[in-house]
C-alpha cells in the first residue's frame, strides 16, 4: 500500500508541475514545428519555472513542508 502512495504522490507532483508549466510559464503556446525550436521552447519553459520554485525555496529559509506554486510568486510580485 505504501509502494503505490509514494507512485500517486510523484504522478501527482509531475501533474502539478506540467500545470504550472502550461497556465504560466507558457509551455502550451509554442507554434514551432521544428524539434529543436520545440525542445530549447519546452526546455525554457521548465528552467523558467526551476528557477522560480529556487528563489521561493531560498525565501522559506527551512520552513517545512516547502510547498511550491507559481501561483504564489505571482501573488507577491503583484503586492
Amino acid at each position: 500500500m505504501n509502494h503505490q502512495y509514494s507512485f500517486y504522490k510523484l504522478r501527482f507532483q509531475i501533474e502539478f508541475i506540467f500545470g504550472d508549466a502550461k497556465q504560466f510559464t507558457g509551455l502550451s503556446d509554442c507554434q514551432a514545428r521544428d524539434v529543436k525550436k520545440l525542445d530549447f521552447h519546452f526546455n525554457a519553459s521548465f528552467t523558467a519555472l526551476n528557477i522560480a520554485k529556487l528563489d521561493a525555496h531560498r525565501q522559506q529559509l527551512g520552513q517545512k513542508p516547502f510547498v511550491f506554486s507559481i501561483v504564489l510568486c505571482q501573488a507577491t510580485r503583484t503586492q
